[in-house]
């Protein structure tokens, strides 16, 4: 479970500037997509931050802001978020505090490896790509 220790290592990861090391980096689509789905999963379809149902919405919540070069993308430091926490904490603070979380347990501490996250992302998206294209036939597209 993400901690107060966790949590903390972050916000100094990030720096005062956000400027989170490569590492943090934004993935590419394939990953990004996998990590997405993932991140879902984790949460079970509920917010990390406030608890809710996430059937209004979602998003790839920061706990320490990604910062201006969108980094950040660390273990522990995204979790599924509703568009309001992500609307209400992107407002309030760059930093989450710790005490707000009111879901620790849906902050994923690990991540499946690269190489599966990317496998994820590519049937994610031929699963989005043949929506969209059953979509376009219903339409006479």
């Amino acid at each position: 479970m993400f901690t107060e220790a966790q949590h903390r290592t972050l916000v100094l990861a990030a720096g005062p500037d956000f400027a989170w090391p490569t590492a943090g980096a934004r993935p590419t689509s394939d990953i990004r997509a996998g990590l997405m789905a993932f991140l879902l999963d984790y949460a079970d379809g509920v917010c990390a931050f406030c608890g809710d149902d996430l059937a209004d919405g979602w998003e790839a919540c920061h706990v320490v802001s990604g910062g201006p070069k969108r980094r950040g993308w660390v273990p522990g430091n995204l979790a599924a978020g509703c568009l309001d926490c992500n609307d209400l904490d992107g407002a309030t603070s760059p930093i989450v505090e710790y005490a707000s979380i009111l879901r620790p347990d849906l902050v994923p501490t690990e991540w499946p490896a690269t190489a599966d996250l990317r496998r994820r992302g590519a049937v994610v998206k031929a699963e989005r790509a043949a929506r969209r294209a059953a979509k376009a036939a219903r339409r006479g597209l």
